[in-house]
């Protein structure tokens, strides 16, 4: 189909004729040159990352294809020369490996350190708070404390001890996902737990680690509990089998009559009986010194007070003097102890 054009198409060509004409005849007609469509570059955008060519993959492939094989090479179709002329080598990139974190004191856990479920102590200040009866807590009182989920953080949480021994109860595992907070270990569905609650948060125990959560609170507030809290008293204690509650009782008892531990400070005694000595002249009687005023090379081991305590050391005969000996400590340091003075003696004593 032929279109044929309009008359304002032909004349706007007319137009366009007449004014080229009379450009041309005055000389200013220019030729335009028809622009060059850009061509987009053909060398490849580089990456950001930066491209390191690694023999670290080489050799993982060629130990990867012998290990494919049993470790046979003579059945084998790999030839490792194919690897020098692979085109994609050049586009290996190094991968970088994230530093393995530093092991600080705050990531160290003891295998044998249990948590600290039930904290017990005096209030150091008189602004906390009791969760139970909102009651402030005196300074020096003894509050029972509580980790719980409160005003958006994880914080310990205090109670008076009678409020404390009220919010404990006796409850059973509904789901067994839970956890003891002592242990860690699971508890089985219809297992029976007990219950501590402190503002909403409840923190669950095994009945076989009720003493070692609670023996410090009932010792800090025995009369309380003795007469009204304790566990036949708490929620829940019906429902318990004759098993549960002779676990109860006795773990129970282990918390009214706490396991007799020696002293830690035995020793410290028994060394400073040493020193319970009449002070002066007279103590030189029963004890033995080096005279003053001469030198005599005394040797061996001597013995000093520092404080409440004892400290040994070995004389240095090369270092005396008519008024002095000197010992060296194991650590390597000289002492200086002046004679006639009741603060040390020569040890002839064996060690206890």
């Amino acid at each position: 189909v032929i279109v044929m054009p309009s008359a304002y198409e032909k004349l706007r060509e007319q137009t366009i004729k007449r004014n080229e004409a009379f450009l041309n005849s005055l000389g200013l007609q220019k030729e335009v040159k028809k622009k060059r469509k850009l061509s987009r570059p053909t060398s490849r955008i580089e990456s950001r990352t930066p491209t390191r060519r690694s023999s670290r993959t080489k050799k993982l492939r060629q130990e990867s294809f012998k290990n494919m094989d049993g470790g046979n090479s003579e059945g084998s179709d790999y030839d490792p020369s194919a690897d020098e002329k692979n085109e994609f080598d050049e586009l290996d990139t190094f991968a970088f490996e994230k530093a393995p974190k530093k092991i600080t004191q705050n990531t160290k856990k003891a295998v044998n350190d249990k948590p600290n479920v039930i904290k017990v102590e005096k209030a150091k200040t008189g602004r906390s708070r009791c969760r139970k009866c909102m009651e402030t807590i005196q300074k020096g009182e003894v509050r029972i404390g509580m980790n719980a989920w409160i005003a958006g953080r994880n914080a310990v949480t205090w109670q008076h001890p009678v409020c404390f021994f009220e919010n404990i109860s006796f409850t059973r595992e509904n789901t067994g996902r839970s956890k003891c907070k002592y242990s860690g270990d699971k508890f089985q569905k219809g297992d029976a737990r007990l219950s501590c609650q402190s503002h909403t948060a409840f923190t669950n125990i095994k009945l076989s680690a009720l003493s070692l959560c609670l023996r410090e609170a009932v010792i800090s507030s025995p009369q309380v509990v003795m007469e009204k809290h304790s566990p036949e008293f708490w929620p829940g204690y019906d429902m318990l089998t004759e098993e549960e509650k002779e676990v109860v009782t006795s773990e129970w008892g282990k918390c009214i009559t706490p396991e007799n531990e020696e002293p830690k400070d035995v020793k410290v005694e028994k060394k400073a009986k040493k020193f319970e000595v009449k002070d002066g002249m007279e103590s030189l009687k029963t004890k033995k010194q080096p005279e003053k005023g001469q030198k005599t090379k005394t040797k061996g081991r001597v013995a000093w007070k520092w404080g409440n305590m004892v400290c040994y050391g070995t004389l240095l005969s090369s270092r005396e003097t008519e008024t002095h000996c000197y010992a060296r400590t194991h650590k390597g340091n000289i002492k200086t102890l002046a004679k006639e003075k009741a603060y040390w003696w020569l040890d002839d004593e064996e060690e206890e």
